[in-house]
């Protein structure tokens, strides 16, 4: 009776290939450490002054580091980021909550794709997007770093692409 039972459940549950499988594991380990090192952020608090002090300390270490060398394209974007995680310190509350919704809404994403749903694809794009236009709600666009931009953009763009060489087998 036992066996039978096994194999209706196993009948029962949505095929899926490996190559779906891999991509959908991956993304649930992103958003899960994502959704943890959020919560635990937001548990923290944001950056006290002091914290923030030290952080241009170093962050100007590293620009005369960078002014030795003549790497002044590196320097533009080492001055962009710490204006950058100060805009996004200064609204940390708001920003942190949306990362966890964000990030919620990915995983449910590549839960709905695990389970053979086209809507899930759809859902993923969005969080892809949410996670790119995220950056521009709490900084002007002329601090955020090119590469930063072009990093987000490579990496949604990958997984968007090879989600979408799955389609056929979602409903």
């Amino acid at each position: 009776m036992d066996s039978l039972n096994n194999n209706i459940d196993l009948d029962q549950q949505p095929k899926r290939s490996q190559f779906l499988s891999v991509l959908c594991i991956l993304t649930f380990v992103f958003t899960g450490f994502s959704f943890l090192t959020s919560i635990i952020g937001f548990v923290s608090g944001p950056a006290s002054p002091e914290m923030m002090a030290e952080q241009h300390v170093q962050m100007a270490e590293q620009i005369t580091k960078l002014q030795e060398v003549h790497a002044d394209s590196f320097i533009f974007m080492f001055q962009q980021l710490q204006q950058m995680m100060d805009d996004v310190n200064n609204h940390f509350y708001l920003a942190i909550s949306m990362k966890i919704i964000w990030v919620v809404i990915g995983a449910f994403g590549a839960f709905q794709m695990w389970n053979g749903k086209k809507l899930g694809f759809h859902i993923y794009i969005i969080y892809s997007l949410l996670e790119i236009a995220q950056m521009y709600l709490f900084t002007s666009a002329s601090n955020i770093p090119m590469l930063v931009i072009v990093y987000y953009i490579i990496i949604s763009g990958i997984f968007i692409i090879l989600y979408s060489r799955n389609l056929k087998e979602l409903k």
